[in-house]
Parts: C-alpha cells; structure tokens; sequence
C-alpha cells in the first residue's frame, strides 16, 4: 500500500491505497483497496511498542514509524518490514 492524501472541505485526509488499485488492477486490490492511515499507523505503532517492551517503549509514534520500511496489509494480517 502506498501512502496518499485527499482533501474534503478543506480537511486533508490520509490513507493508503493498494499498489494494484494505482496501477489500474482492481481485481487485485483485495476487499478494502483504501484504508485510513490513522487506523494502520495506530495497529502497527501497538505491535511494535508491544514487541520492543523493555528496549524502547516509550518512544513517539512518529519515530517508531520511521523505521517502518514497508507494511503489507491482507486480510487479517499486516506484514510489517523494517
């Protein structure tokens, strides 16, 4: 999935969007081709603040987040690549 931005009424919102829907693949983008970025970042910040409990817990979302390389999103399951 790759990150991407809309704007409604002067509100910016972010998401992610299957590869396969941005390159004109739709059957291949699966149930949920759009997800909202605030609902991805929030599963994947919580997995791995759990998995790094002793080492850094405490540490910001966003930087938590920098070391993300790639997340692969199926159904119940996130894959996360750092």
């Amino acid at each position: 999935m790759t990150p991407s931005t809309a704007r409604k009424r002067g509100l910016i919102h972010r998401y992610y969007v299957s590869r396969a829907l941005l390159e004109g693949r739709k059957g291949e983008c699966g149930s949920h081709p759009r997800v909202a970025a605030d609902q991805i970042e929030t599963l994947v910040t919580d997995a791995l603040k759990a998995r790094s409990a002793g080492n850094d817990a405490d540490g910001d979302a966003r930087a938590i987040l920098q070391s993300v390389q790639r997340i692969i999103a199926q159904e119940g399951n996130l894959r996360v690549e750092m």
